[in-house]
């Protein structure tokens, strides 16, 4: 594995501070490194990264952080673990979760790392998640194995998808039918149908 940087970022509370966080995030992006950015962005981005407390609004914050990650162009990394990588441990009505922080990455970067996966891990005694970086530097050989995934249940078209896929003739042998049975809804739920 070749050597890479690593951005780290603390954006502050402050929307003055944060500004400048983006600023200098701006400046060493432009030194076209190719490397992943993550952090405490201070901020959420959208509803959804925010659970109880004052209802979400589209207030300024929240566009300046859209419009630094547009302005930027990096993608997010997404992640795997809980949903929110904050919470302000206060008990009932006053509980607050929030996603502040994010991973992105520059295109090269991801090209040479392509299988690296972000993981929000469980809080212990703060009230952050620690973010932990998987760096996988090849995809292995051969194709991606297919899984299937829990979530696919809760569509409701994901049982005809499974119906239809199961359709042979019954003058197939049982091992042609076994093969049908298992590789047609790998097709149809890889071919993006939910």
């Amino acid at each position: 594995m070749e050597p890479w940087v690593l951005g780290v970022l603390y954006a502050s509370t402050s929307s003055i501070h944060r500004r400048d966080a983006w600023t200098q995030v701006q400046a060493v992006q432009a030194l076209r490194l190719d490397m992943p950015f993550i952090g405490d962005f201070n901020c959420v981005l959208q509803l959804e990264d925010k659970r109880g407390g004052k209802p979400f609004q589209m207030s300024k914050d929240v566009q300046e952080l859209r419009a630094f990650i547009d302005q930027i162009g990096l993608p997010d990394l997404g992640f795997q673990g809980p949903s929110y990588t904050w919470c302000n441990n206060q008990m009932g009505v006053a509980h607050v979760w929030e996603r502040l922080d994010w991973a992105f990455a520059s295109s090269g970067w991801l090209d040479s790392y392509p299988e690296s996966i972000i993981f929000h891990l469980l809080r212990f005694a703060s009230d952050y998640c620690p973010l932990l970086l998987i760096v996988k530097s090849h995809r292995l050989s051969g194709p991606r194995p297919f899984r299937f995934e829990k979530f696919w249940l809760s569509n409701f078209d994901v049982h005809k998808i499974v119906k239809k896929a199961r359709v042979y003739s019954s003058d197939q042998s049982p091992y042609i039918r076994l093969s049908i049975r298992c590789l047609k809804p790998k097709r149809l739920f890889k071919g993006g149908i939910l």
